[in-house]
């Protein structure tokens, strides 16, 4: 048996261990809703967390990604379970060097001599669908991301059992489950394409350069392919050293760029990065937000984005009176009968609470009550349905959220959202 098919056979063995994992993830997740419902915290048992931990650092690909993003969602799951699971972030168990080395000089067509100065056989992080190594081109430094050998084969295996956790799939609505776990589908399949994500990282790096305060590598092409990406090395500190290190200020400022390019991208230019976690960020000693991983973009069609103004703007400006049609417009309500408007009008005006006014500070209470007033206790959780192209937008809801709170941000987040809300898009937009 060769190579190849040993990590083919190698993961196939996944099968049933994803779908354990999809029930243990699924067993959290019900156990922190009925507990949240009860009005008390849910912990889970430290073996049991660490045994998930294992789980899923094992199977890499959805189901990783899946515990990545749990890891730092407030709320999702008990704390000490987002604690061990941040992990996954990127430092998980990395893949063999020796397939690595392999994966990418059949990827890119020569030997790592060739193609190299030098490279550190250690990588510097590891996650959900490759891990990166720093390298030297040409005397620069580089970081060169690779697709972890053999994970294509696992793809779909992995993406029907994500399918089974409903939890995951319908992210606040119990209707349009499988176009839900279709746009999953479509949304992964887009990050395994890194040739894909080096053309959309390099059309984000054009459109922010004229803000100072970014930094998005450049891509190498001639280093790079459909399992490899290459990019200049941006130094920087990680996200929870710079949260427990960096003054108020510096943390107001990073909360403030993170939060001001989610929304420019997407009412600018009809996309934005539907993967804000924690291990995406570095944070330069100049003052700059490094911003890596360009793998998850929603791209959107321009009627959608003027849908989403429309109804932004009502909640701001508090115009109750308008609400019930346009949010039906948005193709959320199932039965405008039994719909409570009066319920999901409130809930989005204490979602929009940090661009209501002029300071606002993100906590990770404040994100805890967006699950209960959105989520857990929402009297539209069964009468509701979520279009696919919604999807990634909950995520960016509470991925994006989140991080502000680990971050404690506190700021003027209306004007920047209310700027960018009435800003055209411009011509880029679709070109991703």
């Amino acid at each position: 048996m060769g190579k190849r098919d040993g990590l083919t056979r190698g993961w196939a063995r996944r099968t049933f261990a994803s779908t354990k994992v999809v029930a243990s993830l699924g067993k959290h997740a019900a156990r922190r809703a009925w507990a949240t419902a009860r009005g008390h915290e849910e912990e889970a048992s430290f073996e049991g967390v660490s045994r998930l931990v294992e789980q899923l650092d094992g199977l890499k690909g959805p189901m990783m990604k899946l515990g990545q993003m749990v890891s730092y969602l407030d709320g999702a799951l008990p704390p000490a379970a987002q604690e061990a699971l941040r992990k996954l972030q990127r430092d998980a168990e990395p893949a063999d060097w020796s397939d690595v080395a392999e994966q990418l000089e059949r990827e890119l067509g020569a030997s790592l001599d060739h193609l190299f100065d030098a490279i550190e056989s250690h990588p510097v992080a590891a996650a959900s669908i490759g891990q990166v190594h720093k390298a030297v081109v040409d005397g620069e430094a580089v970081a060169v991301k690779v697709q972890y050998p053999g994970l294509s084969e696992a793809m779909d295996t992995d993406l029907q059992n994500l399918s089974r956790l409903s939890f995951v799939a319908d992210l606040g609505s119990s209707l349009g489950g499988a176009a839900l776990v279709q746009e999953l589908v479509d949304r992964m399949n887009e990050e395994m394409d890194y040739a894909l994500e080096a053309r959309r990282q390099e059309r984000f790096r054009v459109l922010l350069s004229d803000d100072h305060r970014v930094l998005i590598p450049r891509i190498l092409p001639e280093r790079s392919s459909d399992r490899v990406l290459t990019s200049t090395w941006a130094e920087g500190q990680d996200f929870y050293a710079f949260a427990e290190t960096a003054s108020q200020q510096r943390r107001n400022e990073a909360g403030l760029v993170l939060f001001e390019v989610a929304f420019r991208t997407i009412f600018g230019h009809a996309a934005f990065n539907g993967d804000p976690h924690p291990g995406n960020y570095r944070f330069t000693d100049d003052g700059r937000v490094v911003l890596l991983d360009w793998g998850c973009i929603r791209e959107f069609e321009p009627a959608f984005v003027e849908q989403w103004r429309h109804v932004a703007r009502i909640i701001l400006d508090g115009e109750r009176e308008r609400f019930d049609e346009a949010f039906t417009t948005l193709g959320m309500v199932a039965d405008p009968d039994v719909f409570d408007f009066d319920a999901q009008w409130k809930g989005l005006r204490y979602l929009y609470e940090p661009m209501l006014g002029t300071d606002f500070q993100f906590t990770q209470d404040y994100v805890r009550q967006i699950w209960r007033v959105l989520l857990w206790n929402n009297p539209n959780l069964r009468t509701m349905r979520l279009p696919p192209q919604w999807l990634l937008v909950q995520r960016l809801q509470w991925g994006l959220y989140s991080v502000l709170a680990l971050l404690g941000a506190q700021g003027d987040f209306g004007e920047p959202f209310r700027r960018w809300l009435d800003s055209p898009l411009l011509e880029d937009h679709g070109q991703g």
